[in-house]
């Protein structure tokens, strides 16, 4: 299990058909500060396709330089469909993102425990 501190509520996000989980270490000499405004305008960002999305800093000892991004999306072939054809302010958010740390991201779909 893994901690983190997220700037908005992630209930939606999790409630959402499809969690897209954005996993994201800093590069080397970079600081959280670097990303964080970068990092509230993507998951602000107009996407008609997203139910929900909010980021935060991971709270583990040892996962210092890490963050994660969760996304609500409508369906997989949704967010599919919006990495084909992102807007030029989300592509540039991205670039901005990775001139300052890597990203790994996985997909699931939740299941609420009985």
């Amino acid at each position: 299990m893994v901690h983190a501190l997220f700037k908005a509520d992630s209930a939606p996000s999790f409630a959402a058909p499809i969690v897209e989980f954005a996993w994201f270490k800093l590069k080397d000499g970079t600081s959280l500060d670097a990303v964080a405004g970068h990092m509230d305008k993507l998951v602000a960002a107009d996407t008609a396709t997203v139910v929900s999305a909010t980021w935060g800093p991971v709270r583990e000892e040892g996962r210092e330089f890490q963050f994660v991004m969760v996304v609500g999306w409508q369906s997989h072939e949704a967010h599919m469909a919006a990495v084909q054809s992102p807007t030029e302010n989300v592509k540039k958010l991205v670039a901005d993102i990775m001139e300052f740390s890597t990203v790994q991201t996985s997909h699931s779909k939740m299941v609420a425990y009985p």
